[in-house]
């Protein structure tokens, strides 16, 4: 099954709205790695990539609600944070292991489980928000 990007989900904020396609494609290609048995040569690219993408997204994204005034900020941010410790402990449990097949799936849970739960229960709300904003900055 792979992940699509729900027209709900979109922001208008093209740097949001490219980076969660980015994510998408990134997931979906460690999904495919995996379901053809390539997942432990995948993970360091998924691991590395996602390193930075926790940097740059969840500050682009933080900095947007900020932006906004959104009121559901800092209820955001701790979904950020706890997200961020739980990927900082899987960083260092591959460190330990090694990146056996164990692991890839564990990562690969992680990922839809995150992905599932922030974008339906945190992200959509937010995005909700930001172009019910941009509608009315518009109709002015």
């Amino acid at each position: 099954m792979n992940i699509e990007l729900a027209d709900d989900l979109i922001t208008g904020v093209p740097l949001i709205d490219e980076q969660h396609r980015e994510l998408i494609l990134r997931i979906n290609a460690m999904l495919e790695a995996c379901r053809s048995g390539r997942g432990k040569e995948e993970l360091d690219r998924t691991t590395a990539y996602l390193e930075r993408y926790v940097r740059e997204h969840f500050d682009t994204e933080e900095r947007t609600m900020a932006e906004f005034h959104y009121p559901g900020r800092a209820a955001h941010i701790e979904h950020h944070r706890r997200f961020t410790a739980d990927f900082g402990s899987l960083l260092a449990r591959i460190e330990r292991e090694g990146p056996g097949v164990h692991l890839v799936v564990h990562i690969n849970r992680t990922l839809m489980e995150w992905f599932v739960d922030h974008f339906e229960k945190v992200y959509k709300a937010m995005a909700e928000f930001i172009k019910a904003a941009n509608r009315s900055a518009a109709g002015r």
